[in-house]
């Protein structure tokens, strides 16, 4: 998601990528509330249920495309750079926001005073809800220089990725339910694998996507593995959710394979429509624009979330398939201008933006 200093030309379909993930996430913030709160089974949460697994993507492919970036063997990076560059302004924007976001809470239910600034300080080291995000791409930002090194070889990073397969998603899958879930979970605590696991994959998958050629069985594969993915997704959360009368979200994890073949089918299809694309310059700059400000707006958006929560237009009930998406058109619309506002501010669009 951070907005990384690209060349002069510009990569569209990275642009483009990047601007339909931020909607995505803004859409799922929004959205999973009805999925957590309406009746398992209405037409209201029948909606929230496919909207839930379709945009689970958003933060799969904004890994992906750092990783396409970071990883890439043509663009060099010192540590001094990766640190005193691209870290440090991660670690800045999160402290400044989460700092914020934790001042808010606190202070519109506790008087200003020591208790509350101690209670300040906790909540923002805890990170608001959203933000869980920077503490996991710092993580994988400090591991780019390993990981550039397995993905200087193709074999390499289709092992890499091999393994981040079995021991991260098919196990995590086969830890949800049934008869082998215990089976399964001991028999990892005790293999005890971490090679290969966590978002790290993501981030190999990104620059892999981004830089190899697949055969167009390959592509089609991918392709029918990714709708399959959306309709186990979607019938497996229904089906787990009325089993359990309540909304269960097992099937809607990031790590997970049906997430990864939706996020890799996305990312795929995204690239082969534009990347040979050449838009009208007016065009070109509008997408450029839109997505460097994609960072700022998803710093931004709870803010909005909280402010429609407030105004009581955040869980319309007329026409739920449309108005959810009127309603993160309109947040994402705000927080794109307030980070396009915030980034005319000098020193703070270099640290917090």
């Amino acid at each position: 998601m951070p907005e990384e200093r690209q060349p002069a030309g510009r990569v569209l379909y990275f642009d483009l990528l990047r601007i339909l993930s931020i909607f995505a996430m803004v859409l799922l913030h929004i959205n999973a509330q009805k999925f957590l709160t309406a009746a398992v089974g209405s037409l209201n949460w029948n909606i929230s249920n496919f909207y839930q697994g379709l945009v689970r993507f958003c933060v799969p492919v904004f890994v992906m495309i750092s990783g396409a970036f970071l990883l890439d063997g043509n663009r060099e990076y010192s540590l001094k750079k990766l640190y005193f560059q691209k870290i440090l302004r991660l670690v800045t924007a999160y402290v400044f926001w989460a700092t914020l976001y934790a001042a808010y809470t606190v202070l519109s239910r506790n008087p200003i005073g020591a208790a509350s600034l101690l209670k300040i300080v906790k909540l923002a080291i805890r990170g608001h809800y959203h933000l869980w995000f920077m503490y996991m791409i710092v993580g994988l930002y400090i591991a780019s220089p390993l990981l550039r090194v397995i993905c200087r070889s193709r074999r390499t990073a289709e092992y890499f990725l091999a393994l981040w397969f079995v021991f991260e998603l098919a196990l995590n899958l086969l830890c949800v339910s049934g008869p082998l879930a215990r089976l399964v979970s001991s028999f990892r605590s005790k293999v005890a694998f971490h090679t290969a696991l966590g978002y790290a994959g993501f981030f190999v998958l990104g620059h892999y996507l981004a830089n190899y050629q697949l055969p167009a069985c390959a592509v089609r594969a991918l392709h029918a593995l990714g709708a399959l993915s959306l309709a186990f997704t979607v019938g497996g959360t229904l089906y787990l959710s009325l089993r359990s009368g309540s909304a269960t979200e097992a099937l809607i994890h990031n790590l997970l394979p049906n997430t990864a073949f939706v996020s890799a089918s996305i990312f795929l299809l995204v690239k082969r429509r534009f990347e040979h694309s050449a838009p009208s310059p007016r065009v070109a700059r509008a997408v450029g624009t839109l997505s460097k400000l994609c960072f700022g707006a998803y710093l931004v958006h709870d803010f909005f979330i909280i402010l429609f929560r407030k105004l009581g237009i955040l869980s319309p009930n007329f026409f739920p398939a449309l108005s959810v998406l009127l309603i993160a058109a309109a947040v994402m619309a705000l927080s794109l201008l307030a980070a396009h506002l915030l980034n005319k501010i000098p020193v703070l669009n270099r640290y917090i933006l």
